[in-house]
């Protein structure tokens, strides 16, 4: 298997986060709320699904003969440092800093989302405390999932994830060895993630309705790492494909051009269901309804080159794609100080010039964060510890980026 095949795998994280940027830029640049564009970029949300699947799929490909006989304490050890080493220097390091600039927005213009909750002063030590242990998550409360560094929501998804990972592997995929056995189970985890969104939107809009219904449904559904797990564990069943049983029609160039079309197809018509406001998909769209193209697309991707790869196997995207993970956490502080300087009611050039200079400026100090924080980081925590027993591929990552 040549590992430079799954570089694209990189590069592509930093479209994903761009989506998610266009999302939350595009809220602060006093775009019209109802326009074309706040309509195309709603879908950046889904960016965060992308990452979990590749999570999933990149942990499968580095760790999965850890666990296939089993959970040893020592080697769960290794793995919980290594996933510590990825993913925690960054957050805590961007957890400082936001601090002082949250609370000075705070105290001299009530942040959007906090004034409209009418959240109390006395709540913002405690949610600090669980944004620090990645606990916010468990709390479905804008109090503790949407303060601070917002996007560190995914991040506690991830590290549920990770403590899953190593039973998923050992009790539940280990007795689907074969294409069509994981195709059944990833069609299964999916089918779940369908049924927890659909339910809990009936449920939820049998009570609420508007806005509320749907901010509720983010915190109880989206935001909860109960519901997001089968995304994770679908791209797990779709690194074992990858690894075990691979379609023959992946070692095709043709083949993966037609596969690699059919997923970003499939994309696109998630976008235009949406679009034309076909039933359900008014919620489906936030994850569900991409999760199997994304999946398709990570394993294609991954197999061999595509018509992309003039594109994704550029050294600049395999850069930006590397610093993904930093883009997407500090991105916040940025829209943190623009959602003061905005006029939310009143749409204007300014804002929208002042929206593009930040995220480019962000891109920028991404690759900064990653040269002089996490890859330094990284290399210190995990100084001592031993190698994997199947060596593993450059890391790429928790998801993270993140729609909100």
């Amino acid at each position: 298997m040549n590992k430079q095949h799954l570089r694209p795998l990189t590069s592509v994280r930093f479209l994903a986060a761009l989506a998610v940027l266009m999302l939350h830029f595009g809220r602060v640049s006093s775009v019209e709320p109802h326009g074309r564009f706040m309509g195309l970029a709603q879908h950046g949300r889904a960016g965060v699904s992308f990452f979990f699947i590749l999570s999933g799929f990149i942990l499968t490909f580095n760790y999965r003969e850890w666990f296939r006989k089993g959970v040893p304490a020592a080697a769960f050890k290794r793995f919980a440092q290594a996933r510590f080493a990825r993913v925690y220097p960054m957050h805590l390091v961007v957890l400082v800093a936001i601090t002082p600039v949250f609370l000075w927005v705070l105290s001299v213009d009530d942040v959007l989302w906090v004034k409209a909750a009418d959240v109390h002063r006395s709540h913002l030590v405690p949610s600090w405390i669980a944004n620090l242990l990645l606990l916010q998550v468990y709390v479905p409360s804008i109090t503790y999932q949407k303060l601070w560094n917002l996007p560190a929501w995914s991040v506690a998804c991830e590290a549920f994830f990770y403590a899953t990972f190593p039973f998923f592997v050992a009790w539940v995929m280990e007795r689907f060895r074969t294409l069509g056995g994981l195709l059944w189970l990833a069609a299964t985890c999916w089918f779940v993630q369908v049924v927890v969104l659909l339910g809990a939107r009936f449920v939820v809009f049998r009570h609420h309705s508007g806005g509320e219904a749907y901010e509720i449904l983010d915190e109880l559904v989206y935001k909860m790492p109960f519901g997001r797990v089968f995304e994770f564990f679908i791209g797990c069943c779709a690194g074992e494909i990858f690894l075990l049983c691979r379609p023959k029609i992946l070692d095709d160039r043709g083949g993966r051009d037609g596969l690699l079309a059919l997923g970003l197809f499939g994309v696109l018509g998630v976008i235009a269901a949406t679009m034309k406001h076909l039933p359900l998909t008014e919620v489906l769209y936030w994850y569900a309804l991409y999760t199997p193209f994304f999946a398709l697309i990570i394993v294609v991707l991954g197999s061999g080159p595509t018509f992309l790869s003039w594109l994704l196997e550029r050294p600049i995207m395999i850069l930006l794609g590397e610093a993904s993970y930093s883009l997407y956490m500090i991105h916040w502080i940025a829209i943190l100080i623009l959602n003061h300087l905005s006029d939310l009611d009143h749409p204007n050039a300014k804002a929208k010039a002042l929206s593009i200079g930040a995220a480019v400026l962000c891109v920028a100090v991404s690759v900064l964060c990653l040269k002089w924080i996490e890859t330094p980081a990284r290399t210190f925590l995990r100084s001592g510890e031993k190698r994997p027993v199947r060596g593993p591929m450059a890391e790429h990552g928790p998801v993270v980026l993140g729609r909100d």
